[in-house]
């Protein structure tokens, strides 16, 4: 069973509450869950814990409370508790009683007034504790000066006297504060030390434990110089830590510039300086020298040798300082560490080496080495991209192979229109059979002139020679004959101007005119309607001459028939026929392709290569639609020769005859044929191909 151990608590010199706990562990604080559980503002919240040994022996563990646990009249980190010890939190003082309660009873009381009696006979009078020896800063350490940033302490309850500052008894010895931990209470209990081992604990000095091999400087430190500037309050906090690189001035307080910004680099407030901007570090040519205001105390350490700053001023190793009126400062050599303690604040500087920059190597410098590789592999990355940019592509990869030709949607891409017929109206129809054919005119011989009378107007009429619709013996009459009718009498004009007055005469003409016309008309070869247009009395379309252009005698027209026509009909006659002629009616005219006979060298057999051409069809027909709208009527046989690989692909196409007379269609059948894949030959080997294309167009 735990030992039980009891608690008499004391507030302003009564007697407030006895507590008796019997646990390995109680926590003392103010948090609801301490098992000692203390009113009072100077108690922490986790201020301490009591710690009860397999053996019965009871400790006492500080856990970093702010006003410490103090063991009859010592501040301590650490300590064995005995009956009759005196413990103090803040402003309550609790009295400890170890081993098993007694009856509460009259005894009971008396004791608890008994040690009341000896409490307030021993701290009644202030006594001046002897000087201590100069010892190193602890954990525990001499008592701190008051928090500046807290508020203002307790007054010491009645009976106590206030504790005065270790360093104001001797001389003040500074040495680099060691930082520990509680090890016992947080390692759940382990093993305690022996009995020689805990006399005296509140010297226990508590330090970290290196477990591994210390760190290279070279490593992390740059060749570049900086200086580390550590302000603590008192001795042991630490409030802010910095490194400059390179080495600048240092200003704590809480001045301002014009603009309202902070001046200072940390911000302390003026009632704990003394002033609104105190320098710690100022620039002193190509070093830093720590500034010592008026009033602080402090030391320089230089390897293992420490020597005061009053001791550096009566050397006269101390400048005067211009950054504080009344301030000094003393350059720091290399491997120098200044502490200077004022007002409650300890300002530790000394030059160091910067730190190097992570991720780079050196703070101003790349180390180009290390990046060889990754140039080299760049750049045959971007070779290869720039490869890959100007290869020209394989012809197999512009193939239509990979599309299905039995996809509908293929074929409606591929496939041309399809093309409706126009039906022929009704009268044209009637009139088919006299349209057959439009005439067979031959173009009379002689200089061509334009068919009509010079005093004319222009029109839309043209010629005609009276004379029965079913003549079959057309002809005019010579110029001679009608100047002959002229002269003669009325009679002679009435018989021979029958057909030849008013109407074409050739000097190969005969006596009279006689036509299938139902009039005689002076107009144009070609017209609407037989009437008078505007001319030169020639036989022909154009010109001023009096004949046609050809070989004819005593004809009329644009053929080589020798007869006499007019008209515009929509036959085949090369003439000009006398039927009323109408509008040809419009064909569809869609390109077509054939294929001519092949001539294979391979293994591969002529209806492979077929079926295989057929499918690529429409590819051949684009190119020939191409050059189609620009050339209604081009037209010819195009025989292109090619090799086929082992792998089936198209090493080489070319043109091998052809009589159309297009380059640009030529070439692109023989780059669509590059692109197209056939079956692999049987047993390897090559395919030489020859194969004509004959491109024509359909419909009338």
């Amino acid at each position: 069973m735990p030992t039980p151990i009891t608690f008499h608590i004391y507030q302003g010199g009564q007697l407030v509450r006895s507590e008796t706990l019997a646990q390995d562990v109680i926590k003392i604080g103010k948090l609801d869950s301490s098992h000692l559980k203390l009113e009072d503002d100077g108690v922490s919240r986790m201020h301490s814990v009591i710690e009860v040994s397999p053996g019965g022996e009871v400790f006492i563990i500080d856990l970093g409370s702010a006003s410490g646990t103090i063991v009859n009249g010592q501040r301590i980190s650490k300590v064995q508790l005995q009956t009759g010890d005196q413990l103090q939190f803040g402003n309550t003082v609790v009295a400890v009683e170890v081993g098993e309660a007694g009856e509460q009873d009259d005894a009971d009381d008396q004791r608890a007034y008994d040690a009341q009696q000896d409490y307030q006979q021993q701290y009644a009078a202030p006594q001046q504790p002897a000087a201590a020896a100069p010892r190193k800063a602890t954990l525990v350490g001499g008592q701190m000066g008051a928090n500046p940033f807290g508020a203002p302490a307790a007054a010491a309850p009645a009976g106590f006297a206030a504790a005065e500052p270790a360093y104001a008894a001797a001389e003040p010895q500074y040495a680099a504060p060691q930082y520990g931990g509680h090890e016992d209470y947080h390692q759940e209990h382990g093993q305690h030390g022996s009995d020689e081992e805990l006399e005296g604990m509140d010297n226990v000095v508590y330090q970290l434990i290196p477990q591994t091999p210390p760190v290279n400087p070279a490593d992390v430190d740059s060749g570049e110089s900086a200086v580390e500037v550590v302000i603590l309050w008192g001795e042991l906090s630490i409030l802010h830590v910095e490194h400059m690189s390179p080495p600048r001035s240092f200003f704590v307080g809480e001045a301002t510039d014009a603009k309202g910004k902070p001046a200072t680099d940390f911000l302390i407030g003026s009632e704990s300086l003394g002033t609104d901007r105190l320098p710690v570090v100022v620039e002193s040519g190509s070093t830093c020298a720590v500034v010592i205001p008026p009033g602080a105390v402090g030391d320089v350490s230089i390897g293992n040798q420490v020597i005061s700053l009053d001791d550096l001023a009566a050397q006269g190793q101390l400048q005067p300082s211009s950054a504080l009126a009344g301030a000094r400062q003393y350059p720091l050599p290399p491997g120098a560490t200044a502490r200077v303690m004022y007002r409650g604040f300890t300002f530790v500087v000394k030059p160091v080496s910067a730190a190097r920059a992570i991720g780079v190597g050196q703070a101003n410098r790349v180390d180009w080495k290390g990046y060889i590789w990754t140039f080299a592999s760049m750049g045959l990355h971007v070779g290869l991209l720039l490869l890959f940019y100007f290869l020209p592509p394989r012809s197999a990869s512009l193939s239509l192979d990979l599309l299905n030709a039995d996809s509908r949607l293929v074929k409606y891409l591929i496939e041309p229109p399809e093309t409706v017929e126009e039906e022929t109206p009704e009268w044209l129809q009637e009139n088919k059979q006299e349209d057959d054919e439009g005439g067979k005119g031959k173009r009379h011989k002689d200089e061509e002139g334009q068919m009509g009378k010079k005093d004319e107007k222009k029109t839309k009429n043209k010629f005609g020679i009276e004379g029965p619709p079913d003549n079959q013996d057309p002809h005019m009459a010579r110029e001679e004959a009608k100047e002959m009718a002229a002269n003669a009498g009325i009679i002679g004009v009435l018989k021979a101007s029958v057909g030849a007055w008013n109407s074409p005469t050739s000097p190969y003409g005969r006596d009279s005119a006689l036509g299938n016309d139902a009039m005689s008309a002076l107009g144009a070869l070609m017209g609407d309607q037989v009437g008078s247009n505007f001319g030169f009395g020639g036989l022909g379309l154009r010109g001023t001459g009096r004949g046609g252009g050809g070989t004819g005698e005593g004809t009329i027209g644009l053929g080589n028939i020798g007869t006499i026509g007019h008209g515009a009909g929509g036959g085949t006659g090369s003439g000009y026929g006398s039927g009323a002629g109408g509008f040809r009616g419009r064909d569809a005219k869609v390109p077509r392709i054939r294929s001519g006979q092949a001539d294979v060298h391979g293994s591969l057999s002529k209806e492979v290569i077929r079926r295989v051409i057929g499918r690529h069809i429409n590819e051949v027909r684009f190119c020939y639609e191409q050059e189609l709208n620009s050339r209604p009527d081009l037209q010819g046989r195009v025989a292109v020769k090619f090799i086929i690989s082992p792998t089936g692909a198209v090493q080489t196409a070319a043109v091998d005859k052809s009589d159309m007379g297009n380059a640009k269609v030529e070439q692109c059948i023989a780059q669509a044929v590059r692109r197209w894949t056939f079956p692999a030959p049987e047993g390897g080997g090559i395919v030489v191909v020859t194969y004509p294309f004959v491109l024509a167009q359909t419909g009338g």
